[in-house]
């Protein structure tokens, strides 16, 4: 009998170990996109690629320890961020928006492996492949709902 309640307390316990944690998500899909994820990839992509002058070609791929560092910061930023937009409380659904949000983080961490491993190149191709994600989602879940002023429209009554 002592064993069976015993046995009982530790099956309660790791009961309420097993809980899902409550996730907080005041912080709005529009705050993540213009706090984290548009500020993040612009300084990626401002980090790969050339600037064509008049002048001639000037690279864009990182020449310190500080312009690496903070390339691959950005990316580990918008990896993380595509598990954000997929939370419980902030997913629009869990079809094609989680399908965006995981692409996003995998481009994501592609576009980190190419910094860590110094190649400007896949930098750049990483984040073309990485726009084109952004492109795809924002097709699907931004741009229908905006006006012709770039503000979000108000839903239709009744639907």
């Amino acid at each position: 009998m002592r064993t069976f309640a015993i046995l009982a307390l530790c099956a309660a316990a790791l009961a309420g170990c097993s809980k899902p944690p409550a996730y907080n998500t005041t912080t709005t899909v529009k705050d993540i996109m213009s706090g984290i994820i548009d500020p993040q990839a612009q300084l990626f992509w401002h980090s790969s690629g050339a600037n064509d002058t008049a002048e001639g070609s000037q690279t864009l791929v990182p020449t310190t320890k500080e312009g690496w560092a903070a390339a691959e910061n950005s990316m580990t930023a918008v990896a993380e961020a595509g598990n954000l937009l997929m939370l419980p409380g902030r997913a629009k659904d869990s079809g094609d928006w989680a399908k965006f949000s995981k692409a996003m983080t995998d481009e994501a961490l592609k576009a980190r492996a190419a910094v860590q491993a110094k190649n400007g190149d896949k930098m750049f191709e990483t984040g073309a492949a990485l726009y084109d994600t952004c492109q795809a989602c924002h097709q699907k879940y931004l741009l229908p709902f905006l006006g012709p002023d770039g503000k979000m429209k108000a839903p239709a009554k009744g639907g």
